[in-house]
């Protein structure tokens, strides 16, 4: 049987856990095994809770050692060991070596996952759902004991949300509002648009206008910010979340969304320099790796040429 002083035990070696992680997270040098030691500890809700109530109360410049406080005949006062200085929408930043960066920013229970240029990111969430983040995408994720709550700012993102009823999980993205319990579906929130393509189970999805629609595997909801209005469709799920692979496929794009996508995978930005080119319908697929030779190809399907500037730029322009 487990007696009151184990359990104190227990919740004090979990008070020195959370207080060892806030020093750790403050150096910011986190190599990939120390990343997988933080996100498996974490994982506990618990502990998740300890870690979130001591990076509060660390915003001052000294605190009373709980051990003493279980026991005030010895009260005690010491120097913290380290001070967080919470702005006002970063309170903690920490480069992971992988191009994800990782904040908690505005409320301390928010978690906000950013990547950079073709950099995707695997992102496991304390309910146990995951997440994949495509490059150039920003997610904030608040995830209580009550609500699941996420949105995606940016980019695009793949969600396979772990089941329960009793708190369903929200995406908010654009003036999207994404409802799930127990699927996988992706966002694509970019070129003025948030399309919304299911690869499992059902999802209902409501404009900021009161209009709603329920979508299910193989559909996808698109809604365009010019007319704000939802449109259901069928869709090929592995169309939409091919970029997981590493390739991009686009039926009937305009070459302004085409060059949209691909100036999140390369180092050198894609303009198109003349009006007219970027209404050109393109069907094709592109590999994120070989972008110069869709480039290069590009120019005998188009009337354009492709023009380095030397400075990171490639410029679109007519013939």
């Amino acid at each position: 049987m487990t007696t009151p002083q184990a359990t104190v035990d227990v919740e004090l070696d979990r008070i020195d856990a959370a207080e060892q992680w806030l020093e750790t997270l403050r150096e910011g040098a986190m190599d990939e095994p120390t990343l997988a030691a933080w996100l498996s500890w974490s994982a506990d809700a618990r502990n998740l809770r300890e870690f979130e109530r001591l990076q509060q109360i660390w915003q001052g410049v000294e605190r009373i050692d709980v051990r003493a406080w279980r026991q005030p005949q010895v009260l005690r006062i010491r120097r913290a060991p380290l001070r967080l200085a919470l702005a006002a929408t970063v309170v903690l930043a920490v480069g992971v070596g992988t191009g994800l960066i990782w904040l908690f920013a505005g409320h301390p229970d928010v978690l906000t996952y950013r990547t950079s240029v073709a950099v995707t990111s695997d992102i496991p969430l304390a309910d146990g759902s995951r997440v994949q983040l495509g490059p150039v995408s920003t997610l904030s994720a608040h995830l209580t004991e009550a609500t699941r709550v996420l949105r995606l700012e940016a980019g695009e993102a793949y969600f396979e949300v772990a089941k329960d009823p009793l708190r369903p999980f929200v995406v908010n993205s654009g003036e999207l509002q994404v409802t799930a319990i127990g699927t996988a579906f992706n966002v694509h929130h970019g070129a003025g648009k948030v399309r919304v393509t299911v690869t499992e189970g059902a999802i209902r999805v409501a404009a900021p206008t009161g209009e709603s629609v329920e979508a299910g595997a193989g559909q996808q909801v698109e809604y365009t910010l010019a007319d704000r209005r939802l449109a259901l469709s069928g869709a090929d799920p592995e169309v939409a979340t091919a970029w997981r692979s590493g390739v991009l496929k686009f039926i009937d794009a305009p070459l302004s969304t085409v060059v949209a996508d691909l100036n999140r995978y390369s180092e050198r930005r894609i303009v198109i320099d003349q009006t007219g080119l970027d209404s050109l319908p393109y069907t094709g697929t592109v590999f994120v790796g070989r972008i110069d030779q869709w480039l290069i190809a590009l120019q005998d399907a188009f009337p354009l040429r492709v023009q380095d500037d030397g400075e990171r730029r490639v410029y679109l322009r007519r013939r």
